[in-house]
This record gives structure tokens, C-alpha cells and sequence, in this order.
């Protein structure tokens, strides 16, 4: 089936953060999860040892996405109770904020949240809307409130639960999605516009996974049919 046109993104004045940096041993990693009781927990490896878990309580139906503003801070988005809507909430590298209402209904089973950078915000999120097309809210940085986040903006497609969106450059991001013909699509920003969704072609059977290879450059994995992992690198 083919896919929609995307639409570009509002621009929207927000702070500024330096280009995506590989992870070292040493650098510190936050990993975060939903805990039983519906909120968030997290915990922070220092390269040498993991600390004890820092929860926050909450009503989230679904698993977290994370990312990183490259400022010491972590921002998660996740499904809540209420309404049925996306929330995020701020881990600061010592303790979370309170949860924020982002508004929007969301069918994803996974959220992603990636570094942007440039004037459109600091962290970019992803997640599929009820109309199934791919929609993105940035946070410009500054206080943490909902008035902080740029708003939903569609960018098209009919994909499948599980896109994912990695840095490609300060202010650029891409993200892979699996569509409804079952073929590997993808679609860039490029600190201006979005290029639209592009065929990778391939039958796949999972949801892909991308990340920041090299500057300028983002590598998109998935699973096919035939149960191999086969990979794309782009823009």
C-alpha cells in the first residue's frame, strides 16, 4: 500500500544540543521500564556499578520510550489511564519530574524518543496515531510543563506499531516503520522538512530498531520472514 505524504513540521524555536556522541564503558546509562504499579523505575549505570532503583508512581498501560537530551537528562513518553492519552515525565540524573499530559491517542505498542538538537527542540518523540501514521512531538527545552512540547504533528504513512527515530545530525533525525505492505519505510528530516516515506522494500516480520551510526548517517534494523536480520543505512 502505498504511503501518504508527509507533512512538515512547524518551526518551532527551542534549545539547543550538541551533535549525537558514541557511548562509552564509562558513560552513564539509564535504562527505564514500567513498574507493576503503573509508574516508572529506573536505574543508573555508572560504568563500575548499578544504583539502586528511582521510581515514579503513575497509571502507564504501556512500556516506555526514552532518550537522552545530551544535557544529563532522560525524557520517557508512555501510554496513561487517562483518556487514553501520552505522557512524559523527566529524569534528571537524580530524580524524576511529575508526569505531563502530551494530549493524542496513541496505537504504538513502542515509543521512541531520540536527541534532536538545532531550533525544533532538544529531544524528538515518535508514536503511531489512531489513524495509523507516524506522529512526532518535539520538547524545546526550558521548564517542564506540556507547553514546553511542540504538539503532535503527523509526518503521514500507514505503519505498523513500532517505529523507531535516531539523531542523524543536530537538528535531523530518521525514522524506519514498518508499513502495511510489510516492507521496510523510512522517512528523514533534514533540520527543514521531511523527505517523505521511502520503500526499503524486504517482507519483515518485526518492528525495526535505528540508531546513529556515524554523523549524518542512521542505521535501521529489522527481522525479515525468512527470520534474518537484514539492515539499511541512510539517509
Amino acid at each position: 500500500m502505498r504511503l501518504a505524504a508527509a507533512f512538515a513540521l512547524a518551526a518551532l524555536a527551542g534549545g539547543a544540543v550538541s551533535a549525537q556522541t558514541p557511548q562509552t564503558a564509562s558513560s552513564p546509562q539509564t535504562p527505564t521500564f514500567r513498574s507493576t504499579t503503573g509508574g516508572f523505575t529506573s536505574s543508573i549505570f555508572n560504568g563500575t556499578t548499578w544504583t539502586t532503583f528511582k521510581n515514579l508512581a503513575g497509571s502507564t498501560v504501556s512500556a516506555p520510550g526514552c532518550g537522552s537530551d545530551h544535557a544529563g537528562s532522560v525524557i520517557c513518553i508512555a501510554t496513561t489511564t487517562t483518556a487514553w492519552n501520552v505522557v512524559a515525565a523527566r529524569f534528571t540524573g537524580t530524580a524524576w519530574s511529575t508526569f505531563v499530559n502530551l494530549v493524542g491517542n496513541s496505537t504504538s505498542d513502542r515509543y521512541t524518543c531520540t536527541p534532536l538538537g538545532g531550533t525544533f527542540g532538544t529531544v524528538s518523540c515518535s508514536a503511531r496515531g489512531t489513524n495509523t501514521s507516524l506522529f512526532i512531538n518535539n520538547f524545546k527545552g526550558g521548564s517542564w510543563a506540556a507547553a514546553s512540547w511542540t504538539g503532535w504533528g503527523g509526518i503521514g504513512g500507514t505503519v505498523n506499531p513500532g517505529a523507531s527515530c535516531a539523531q542523524a545530525a543536530t537538528g535531523q533525525i530518521s525514522c524506519g516503520a514498518v508499513a502495511s505492505d510489510a516492507a521496510l519505510w523510512t522517512n528523514t528530516f533534514n533540520g527543514t522538512s521531511w523527505s517523505g516515506w521511502s520503500s526499503r522494500g524486504g517482507t519483515q516480520i518485526g518492528n525495526p530498531g535505528c540508531t546513529a551510526l556515524s554523523a549524518g548517517k542512521v542505521l535501521c534494523a529489522v527481522v525479515g520472514l525468512n527470520g534474518k536480520a537484514t539492515s539499511t543505512i541512510g539517509p
